[in-house]
């Protein structure tokens, strides 16, 4: 199957997943993360701040503060290369062209200050592929990154039907819900 169809596909299947098996579903995500070793030997997370059918990240970026781990979420920049700004609780956001939230004034963070981060995506490979939305910028930029990666992801999302392409990014681990 290309991965165009996939996308699409599963965009509307998590779109159309609402309610409390959703919310059941998260919370059990949510919880294997936070107890995974590479979530808590991390000092500097990078997050995203999720869209409405996304796996929500809120609670994980307040954990995150409370656990005084540096919290950071991607920034896209004039040419197309994304950056990890830091955020904190007190941090102003503003609309980007990708229809998320990233913060103003805060500062970008170096790459190899930043143990572990989040990555999002739509579909997974059992091997670790994934296949986001298409632009690129999470493979552009775990291409040199050193620190650990991982995923949230409804069992449901998994589907090897797909062949990764040469500059496809494995993240290391994937966490899925039994939902």
């Amino acid at each position: 199957m290309k991965k165009k169809e996939l996308r699409k596909q599963t965009l509307e299947k998590l779109k159309k997943f609402t309610g409390r098996k959703r919310e059941q579903a998260e919370k059990e995500l949510i919880n294997k993360l936070i107890q995974s070793l590479e979530w808590q030997q991390s000092s500097c997370v990078a997050l995203t701040i999720a869209l409405p059918f996304e796996i929500n990240t809120t609670f994980l970026i307040h954990h995150a503060w409370k656990e005084k781990k540096q919290v950071v979420v991607p920034v896209i920049q004039k040419n197309n290369q994304m950056e990890f700004h830091t955020i904190s609780p007190n941090t102003k956001w503003k609309d980007s062209s990708f229809q998320t939230s990233e913060p103003i004034g805060e500062y970008a963070i170096p790459k190899e200050k930043i143990n572990f981060i989040l990555v999002p995506g739509i579909v997974y490979h059992e091997d670790g592929y994934r296949i986001g939305f298409g632009k690129g910028f999470y493979d552009q930029y775990l291409t040199n990154f050193h620190g650990e990666t991982a995923s949230l992801a409804f069992s449901w999302q998994i589907n090897n039907h797909w062949q990764p392409e040469i500059f496809d990014q494995k993240v290391q681990k994937i966490h899925t819900s039994d939902i």
